[in-house]
């Protein structure tokens, strides 16, 4: 500090409360011996939440004048709660090479705030039905959270997932909830099942029990019947096997089938679609369809074909995939990609996923139509495994990421993050949200969420296959304090529902 401007800051640690708001007192004394006028400015990761009562002080030689610093840090999740420095440099604007800069250490205080939200709120089947749980740590501290089912009406079996779930500040998990009816209906209306979720934190900062209340979210399930199938419908069946065997020598034999998904994330089916496999005897040729690029259920292309009763799968929440025309029938087409007597291959239309229950699930109960023939099972995704993660750098250019393991899939979409709410940047990458991310060293989380609020440095993928995920960082990374990773940090990568924990070493 020089002998001709002098500061002092007073106090020198400042505990503060997100959310809530402490001043600082800050001593300018002139000793130049002329009359001088003095700019403060707020430097540091708090430089976005100090603020000076007065950006400039006039002040006379030998004297004295103090300034509040009012310090209001958000109530967010980032910054995470540690001791963030806050430095407050005064420059004089007679001699702008005379500067002084103090700084304070801010100890923000760590506060769990835990959100929740159920898709759909309502889902519908015959034998059981699916939710999506998406739970939010909006605290800046990490959460610990149990849950808890209660059945409100009907009778059914909640399954959740093993708890406790353990969350770091800002993060986003999305878990899958089950409900299974105790009883099958075959006939009669409608039942419907309501429960409630709580999600309960385990203690407070600190530990203290009951210091974070438990929030709660409710959804329903609406059990159908499932439909006798009259007497007549089952001897026209045994006739046309009988017929079909006589002469085909075998008949139609369906073997196995099963539902690989191409992104093959079980813990995480938000994304992608889903390839089934059809095994089997003497198929024939395959089946002309009838375009499903309708707009009756929304603006779609590449929507597939529908079939008649010749293909079409009931699976999950969904009527038929790829049966009937909108609007009274299907919104979602199939595409046959392959077809020989001995094996079928398809997918689905460009609609799948673009609405709340249009999509299968794992555990999902589903029913196959094949000319005329039906074989039911329950769906079954083999699961994505991170084998190995690997860090790259070369000189003071941003880290290579490179993941290897099975069954990664198709690359998500992801959202710009070329935004200014934390400085302009372009070519910044873009954020995946829940579908790869990365927390490392005191950085939230790099890739997930939009500024001011989430990540200010977003993940640029630069190539992405089924057993191998290359990605870097945008050009936010170290251009401030702590957004950068290093040697000997803890990590934590976070992929389409899996995760990935080690301490970064540069190859």
């Amino acid at each position: 500090m020089s002998d001709a401007l002098r500061l002092s800051i007073n106090p020198s640690r400042l505990p503060v409360d997100p959310g809530s708001s402490v001043d600082l007192a800050l001593q300018i004394e002139n000793r130049t011996g002329v009359v001088d006028e003095f700019t403060v400015e707020v430097l540091g990761p708090a430089a976005g939440w100090a603020t000076p009562d007065r950006s400039r002080v006039p002040l006379f030689p030998n004297r004295t004048e103090t300034v509040t610093i009012k310090v209001q840090p958000p109530r967010t999740s980032f910054p995470n709660a540690g001791v963030i420095p806050l430095g407050i440099r005064v420059r004089s604007s007679v001699s702008p090479d005379l500067s002084a800069v103090e700084e304070c250490r801010v100890e923000l205080n760590p506060f769990v705030e835990v959100a929740a939200e159920i898709r759909p709120r309502t889902s519908r089947g015959r034998f059981g039905a699916s939710h999506r749980l998406r739970i939010i740590n909006r605290g800046n501290a990490p959460a610990t959270v149990s849950l808890y089912a209660d059945v409100q009406q009907g009778d059914c079996h909640v399954v959740l997932p093993d708890t406790p779930l353990k969350l770091a500040a800002g993060e986003r998990r999305t878990t899958r909830i089950k409900v299974r009816p105790s009883e099958t209906h075959f006939t009669g209306p409608e039942e419907i099942h309501q429960f409630r979720i709580k999600i309960e934190p385990q203690g407070g900062p600190g530990g203290a029990p009951g210091g974070t209340p438990a929030v709660t979210v409710d959804g329903s399930m609406r059990q159908r019947a499932v439909a006798q199938i009259p007497t007549t419908l089952l001897v026209t069946a045994a006739l046309v096997l009988g017929a079909a065997y006589v002469v085909y020598g075998k008949g139609l034999n369906l073997g196995p089938v099963s539902l690989p998904r191409s992104n093959a994330v079980s813990s995480a089916p938000l994304v992608a679609q889903s390839q089934a496999t059809v095994s089997g005897l003497n198929f024939g040729s395959a089946p002309a369809g009838v375009a499903d690029n309708s707009t009756n259920c929304g603006s779609y292309t590449n929507n597939g074909s529908d079939f008649g009763n010749n293909l079409w799968l009931q699976a999950g929440n969904f009527a038929a995939f790829g049966q009937g025309t909108p609007p009274t029938g299907t919104c979602v087409g199939l595409i046959i990609t392959s077809w020989s007597n001995t094996r079928a291959e398809f997918t689905f239309g460009s609609a799948y996923r673009s609405f709340d229950h249009w999509y299968i699930s794992a555990g999902d109960a589903y029913v196959l139509n094949f000319k005329g023939v039906q074989f039911s099972g329950t769906v079954t995704f083999p699961a994505a495994t991170i084998q190995a993660v690997k860090f790259t750098k070369s000189g003071n250019t941003p880290p290579v990421v490179t993941v290897t393991g099975a069954n990664f899939g198709p690359a998500p979409a992801g959202a710009n993050d070329n935004v200014n709410g934390c400085g302009t940047f372009s070519s910044n990458g873009q954020d995946f949200g829940d579908n790869l991310w990365v927390q490392a060293g005191t950085f939230a989380a790099f890739g997930n969420g939009t500024p001011p609020t989430g990540s200010c440095v977003g993940l640029i993928v630069t190539s992405w296959t089924g057993t191998q995920i290359v990605f870097t960082f945008g050009s936010g990374y170290n251009s401030y304090d702590h957004w950068y990773m290093s040697p000997g940090d803890s990590y934590v990568l976070h992929l389409m529902g899996l995760q990935f924990t080690g301490t970064v070493s540069f190859a």
